[in-house]
């Protein structure tokens, strides 16, 4: 029986001295580029090798160059990308019920937030800027903030009822929800002028870095390329014949077209044909060959 007790006693205090599981860091990550991180706003900057991640503390910047991207992976699953020639402090995070994080972008800057609540826990991300403030709660979007700008793009908010707030350094606080933008510039005579918009193309261009949102179709989000490649697309699907007849015709086609079925000539450059004559030699001919392609246009 005392065998038994001393052994009871043994397994509890070896399980009361096991360290306890290390809790996740805060990272940063070098996308591309080149990207840099200084403990304090004086220190020297520590470069990142590219795709490297490293232990990123309270208080750190992470720094990007030209043509760079760097990225903050935050323990409760959010991530917050940070574009080109951009400098970004990771001022605290805590996670308890609420993850609550705060940033502040050091003129000029862009970042793209994507907050989330996993497993139903709840985020209050905070994002400083020389004109305002961003709180963000489960939401993805775009930030730019320089001196005399602050721009907001909101791709998307996990639950209707928590928008992105921004409240601007004159007080004015604009609440912002799914596909809204918010521009914000500071006037001559030092006041701040804003205008409330809808995510369209011409906003998105500064951010465009960082990538399309996962939504931009319904956003209504296209690139110039992409409505190239549509139209190409559309053309091809509605007359059959022109994805049989653009490969082989390499002169311009002018069709005058009325709504009756035409036979439009097209005519191509010359080309050489072989030919064998009566006495068995071959040769070469240059032809002009026309060709006569019936199209419908209704």
């Amino acid at each position: 029986m005392r065998r038994a007790l001393v052994a009871i006693l043994s397994l509890c205090i070896a399980a009361a001295t096991l360290p306890a599981a290390a809790a996740p860091d805060k990272t940063l990550e070098n996308v591309k580029g080149s990207v840099s991180y200084q403990v304090t706003a004086n220190a020297a900057q520590e470069a990142i090798a590219p795709q490297a991640t490293i232990s990123l503390a309270d208080n750190a910047f992470a720094v990007t160059g030209p043509n760079s991207m760097g990225a903050i992976g935050l323990p409760d699953s959010s991530r917050v990308l940070i574009g080109q020639s951009s400098k970004v402090q990771l001022v605290s995070f805590t996670q308890t019920n609420t993850a609550n994080a705060t940033f502040v972008l050091v003129p000029p800057s862009r970042t793209r937030f994507t907050v989330q609540h996993p497993n139903g826990a709840r985020a209050n991300y905070t994002f400083q800027t020389p004109l305002g403030q961003i709180a963000v709660r489960g939401t993805v979007g775009d930030i730019y903030g320089s001196d005399t700008q602050l721009q907001v793009n909101v791709y998307n908010v996990s639950d209707p009822t928590l928008p992105v707030v921004v409240t601007l350094k004159d007080g004015k606080v604009f609440i912002l929800g799914k596909g809204d933008v918010l521009n914000a510039t500071l006037g001559a005579a030092g006041v701040i002028e804003v205008q409330q918009l809808h995510v369209n193309n011409p906003t998105f261009q500064q951010f465009q870095e960082f990538g399309m949102p996962q939504n931009a179709q319904e956003l209504g989000l296209i690139t110039n390329s992409a409505v190239a490649g549509a139209a190409t697309g559309t053309v091809a699907a509605a007359n059959p014949i022109w994805a049989l007849a653009l490969p082989i015709i390499a002169a311009p086609i002018i069709i005058s077209a009325n709504h009756a079925t035409q036979s439009s000539p097209v005519e191509a450059g010359p080309v050489k044909v072989p030919v064998t004559t009566s006495s068995g030699s071959r040769h070469r001919q240059r032809l002009q060959i026309r060709f006569f392609i019936p199209i419908r246009i209704p």
